[in-house]
């Protein structure tokens, strides 16, 4: 513990010094609240009685002075005082002279041992009117001129007192809205919460400053506060600027710059820059994945990046850069690299000096692409272009050959080298339209499809199809194929269309007229009848051999005709199924039964596949290929038919064959001719169209017949279905 002589020694010296200040100071006993020093300035300036009068309560002595209102901040300044260590606040100070003035009146607590006090500070605030004026004044006419933004000039309360500026009008408002209002008077919560704790900042000394929006606009805001002669906060001041077109150009380059981050991201782009000075390389992290290094592991020297080239490039890659360090300006190169773990890339590489503000070369900068995508492509590519089966050619602008693939040498029948000395006119056979205005229209139009005709060295006339496509200036693609058999396959399948037609019209004509035909041969056949019975013992003999030979050609007449209409109904409504060979030849052998029986035949029958074909048609080709053979047999010999079938690729091959009299080869083709005969009808019955019939169904099957045969040693009927 202090003596108390020592502090009876400091509490005079502080006294001492309280006496010495020319503000008004008084100093009250905390436990009594008395007063116990008021200084000379206070005697002066706010009547407090002589010295000897001190010794007045606290309470009794200032509730004299202050005038009404001023009780209940009192109050509260001194209880804030004793609870915390200071406090302050405004009043107005009823003196005997009549005067009122303004006074602020600070309270701090301080501790001594034995004591604690208040000690109050007043100051007269209408001293400072006149110097306050005067820089309102000075404030308001700089708010009214302030460009681009506005001034505020606010109070303790946080009441406006000025305002102006351009930016007021910015945001569509007038001085008048403002001034004698708080800012949430005037704005929503959402933006006098915001904004408050600056103002209130300002009124405590602090200076802050903060970019808000408002609406579609933005300000950058400084809130500081505003200071009297002797230091104190009397108000506080908002200096704002619209920066609207600032934040958006910002917000501009920085969209910008990341659109760029995201390019050279997305694009891949190892981005370097070599130090001049120091020879050291720097780059981006997409560098070193590019060459398969890490920042920790790399040695930032030009020689050590060069060695990652390809030994066969390094060569042409050097000599590339040191022509940049000589002064060219731009620097471009393809070379390989060899990452750590073996692999080669391809990498594209270029670059240019930079510069300072002086324009002196400070270093080179530049990006590395790893193109190995693109050069394996290129190759596929290529390999598509050499190996298509389609002739390519690239002509420029003039219509010079460039580039032509080996198909199109074999398409033309001309080399590459012939190829290149020649123009897209020497390869076309003019026509009535120009062939430079039909390129002049294609390079305008930029593409074209269709087709021209054109002469090989050998004199081979060909036609080609082609689509032509303008990719870039002297850069013209064609695409062609030979299309001569395809336009003559269509010239056959037209004429197959007009001899179907004609046939199709020639069935009608033999139905019509093999129905015509049977009327009036019934009607002769039935009167030479008639006359035979009436009148067959007038005739006499000859007369009745006449009346046989009437009837007999009738007959005959009618079993041509019918075989002319089964003919050409044969394969109408043609619909094909499977069909089992082997039961179409049971239903043969059944039908010829009695004709088997009576010529002592035999019959040798193999496995018979299943074949895709109608019924009827194969019945009718198994019947007439079997009847013959029995008819055709030779007198001294037992007829053997031997009926078989083998798979041959994609097709069944069908063998009838027997031991008949056979056919001598001059007849081989014409006996399967409708109506042709190589035996009279008093050797063999028949009408000639059983072998006719058997040509027609095999072909519309899809297959072809023949026969092997030498007159007198037999014969052998093949056909030929698909399998």
């Amino acid at each position: 513990m202090k003596h108390k002589t020592q502090i009876d020694y400091q509490q005079m010296q502080y006294w001492n010094l309280v006496q010495s200040l020319s503000v008004p100071m008084l100093l009250y006993r905390k436990k009594t609240a008395t007063l116990v020093l008021a200084n000379h300035e206070a005697l002066n300036k706010l009547a407090i009685p002589p010295q000897e009068n001190v010794s007045e309560t606290l309470d009794s002595r200032f509730r004299q002075l202050l005038t009404e209102g001023g009780h209940t901040q009192w109050d509260q300044a001194i209880e804030r005082c004793l609870k915390v260590g200071h406090s302050q606040f405004r009043s107005k100070l009823q003196l005997p002279s009549a005067r009122v003035p303004s006074c602020k009146l600070d309270l701090k607590r301080f501790e001594e041992v034995e004591e604690s006090w208040i000690q109050v500070e007043v100051k007269n605030l209408d001293e400072d009117i006149e110097t306050i004026k005067a820089r309102e004044a000075q404030y308001r006419t700089m708010a009214e001129h302030f460009p681009n933004g506005l001034i505020a000039l606010y109070d303790q309360e946080l009441r406006y007192t000025i305002v102006n500026g351009e930016g007021l009008r910015v945001i569509g408002m007038k001085p008048e809205d403002l001034e004698g209002k708080r800012l949430r008077d005037v704005f929503p919560p959402e933006i006098y919460k915001r904004d408050e704790p600056a103002l209130k900042a300002a009124l405590a000394g602090e200076t802050t400053r903060s970019i808000v929006p408002f609406g579609p606009q933005h300000f950058r805001i400084i809130t500081l506060p505003v200071l009297d002669k002797s230091g104190q906060v009397i108000s506080g001041l908002i200096m704002s600027q619209n920066i609207t077109s600032l934040v958006n150009a910002e917000k501009q380059l920085q969209n910008t710059v990341q659109r760029l981050r995201l390019a050279i991201n997305t694009a891949k782009l190892g981005i370097w820059f070599l130090d001049k000075e120091t020879q050291c390389l720097e780059g981006n992290d997409q560098l070193f994945k590019i060459y398969g290094i890490t920042r920790e592991t790399f040695n930032d020297d030009l020689q050590a990046w060069q060695k990652r080239i390809h030994p066969d490039d390094q060569a042409h890659a050097n000599e590339k850069l040191a022509e940049i360090f000589e002064g060219k300006t731009i620097y471009d190169v393809d070379f390989r690299i060899i990452k750590p773990e073996g692999s080669i890339r391809y990498i594209n590489a270029s670059g240019c000096p930079a510069y300072d503000a002086d324009g002196s070369v400070i270093g080179w900068i530049g990006i590395n692409i790893d193109v190995t995508a693109i050069k394996e492509r290129e190759e596929f590519l290529r390999e598509i272009f050499n190996n298509s089966l389609l002739a390519i050619l690239v002509a420029d602008d003039q219509g010079n050959y460039i580039s032509v693939n080996p198909a199109a040498c074999q398409l033309f029948g001309y080399d590459e080298a012939a190829f290149l000395q020649m123009q897209v006119k020497d390869l076309v056979i003019p026509d009535r339209t120009s062939t430079d205005d039909r390129y002049q229209q294609f390079l305008e139009q930029g593409e074209e499809v269709g087709e021209f005709a054109f002469v090989r060295p050998d004199g081979e006339r060909r036609i080609a199809q082609y689509h032509a496509i303008r990719i870039e200036k002297d850069f013209n693609l064609s695409i062609l194929s030979d299309i001569t058999d395809k336009k003559e396959a269509s010239k056959a399948r037209a004429k197959a269309k007009a001899l179907a037609i004609k046939n199709e019209e020639l069935e009608r004509f033999a139905y019509l007229a093999s129905h015509d035909l049977q009327e009036p041969l019934r009607t002769i056949i039935g009167f030479a009848s008639l006359l035979k019975k009436r009148f067959g013992e007038q005739l006499g003999q000859e007369g009745l051999d006449y009346t046989n030979f009437i009837m007999e050609a009738g007959q005959r007449m009618t079993e041509l005709i019918k075989g002319l209409l089964s003919y050409s109904r044969l394969g109408n409504n043609l619909k094909l199924i499977d069909v089992d060979c082997q039961i179409i030849l049971e239903g043969v052998q059944r039908d010829l039964e009695s004709q088997i029986s009576e010529a002592n035949a035999h019959l040798e029958v193999g496995s018979l596949p299943t074949v895709t074909g109608f019924p009827a048609g194969l019945q009718i080709l198994f019947q007439n290929l079997i009847s013959n053979s029995i008819k055709f047999r030779s007198k001294d010999i037992r007829p053997l038919i031997q009926i078989s079938a083998e798979l041959e690729s994609d097709k069944w091959i069908f063998c009838v064959a027997d031991n008949g009299i056979g056919i001598d080869p001059i007849f081989h083709e014409q006996i399967f001719n409708i109506f042709n005969r190589l035996h009279t009808r008093q050797e063999y019955e028949g009408t000639g169209i059983g072998l006719a019939h058997c040509k027609r169904v095999v072909e519309l099957l899809g297959g072809e017949i023949w026969l092997e045969s030498t007159a007198g040693k037999g014969s052998k009927f093949f056909f030929s279905i698909p399998a």
